[in-house]
């Protein structure tokens, strides 16, 4: 097997700590990181390379570049002091890589435990959504053409004056739900939600955004 990027490593530490379901501490990430892969996230000077210390540049550089389009946008999310605004989250396309580097690794006997799946099959969340008129109109219209902003905002709980980032935000996560618990129709229908809002949103006034 083809040695793994920083980015595809720290990428699998960020599900092994449950990503798929949680946004994960970046110091959690961190610490996990070194006590794994010392070689690549623990500091580089001999004096201070056995304490077991992370380089949090190594850990930080390589979650931002897992998070961009070149690097397959496999997470979500930010290094803050701030605790609220710091964390990270494995995307749908994270997922995919996840699950596909699991399967390769019991094909060689070596599978790690990485807690993916939200709940499985019978997650009482995807069970909810496909319950929900909004999936029943997307079963009938892939485009979901005839919905409107407000039945966007109702569905995923957030009033037409928040952010637009928080709108796609909370859809990100059940796509990333989805796609941890093989629900390709939810993921679909979590994606066809964003485009439609992009696509209302292109109609707005900034300021009615």
């Amino acid at each position: 097997m083809a040695r793994l990027k920083n980015s595809e490593i720290i990428t699998l530490i960020v599900a092994e700590l449950g990503g798929a379901r949680r946004r994960v501490p970046t110091e959690e990430i961190a610490a996990a990181a070194v006590k794994q892969h010392p070689e690549l996230f623990g500091f580089v000077q001999p004096e201070y390379r056995d304490r077991g210390w992370p380089d949090k540049f190594a850990v930080r550089s390589s979650l931002y570049t897992a998070r961009t389009a070149a690097r397959g946008a496999l997470v979500e999310g930010s290094m803050h002091r701030e605790p609220t605004r710091d964390g990270w989250r494995l995307t749908s396309l994270g997922v995919v890589f996840a699950k596909q580097h699991a399967a390769a690794q019991r094909t060689l006997g070596d599978a790690p435990a990485m807690p993916l799946a939200a709940g499985g099959p019978g997650d009482r969340r995807l069970v909810s959504v496909r319950s929900h008129a909004l999936f029943r109109s997307f079963i009938e219209d892939a485009q979901l053409k005839g919905i409107q902003l407000f039945e966007l905002t109702d569905f995923v709980s957030v009033s037409p004056e928040m952010a637009p980032t928080t709108l796609e935000r909370k859809l990100r996560k059940l796509e990333t739900r989805a796609a941890a618990a093989g629900d390709v129709d939810v993921g679909a229908f979590a994606r066809a939600c964003i485009d439609r809002y992009r696509a209302l949103a292109s109609t707005l006034a900034p300021g009615q955004r």
